[in-house]
């Protein structure tokens, strides 16, 4: 078998497992949650545009990006003691935007 053939799913397969057998969806896709993600992406971005801007890097550095603490002290030259603040901040300050937009988990 040749390696293209290989990452290819069987289309037989892929059928069976998103189709019942009168060729109805077994679990159909949901457009509520391709529409909710994009509201909630752009209900963050405007609660981001008023946080300060070395709050949202380390918002961003830890939660997007996945860095460990002691890499964004260093990019951001700060103590963690004050990393830490301001992360506690800005997470309470997103909350405290995203629920006055009516956006609760």
């Amino acid at each position: 078998m040749i390696e293209r053939e290989r990452r290819t799913d069987d289309i037989d397969e892929v059928m069976e497992s998103r189709f019942d057998g009168t060729g109805s969806w077994s679990r159909p896709p949901s457009a509520d949650a391709g529409v909710f993600g994009r509201e909630i992406r752009e209900r963050t971005a405007e609660c981001f545009e008023n946080v300060p801007p070395k709050q949202r890097l380390a918002f961003v550095l830890r939660e997007v990006e996945g860095l460990e603490t002691d890499e964004i002290c260093k990019i951001l030259e700060v103590t963690i003691t004050n990393l830490g603040v301001m992360l506690y901040r800005i997470r309470n300050r997103l909350r405290e935007c995203l629920e006055s937009k009516g956006v609760t988990p």
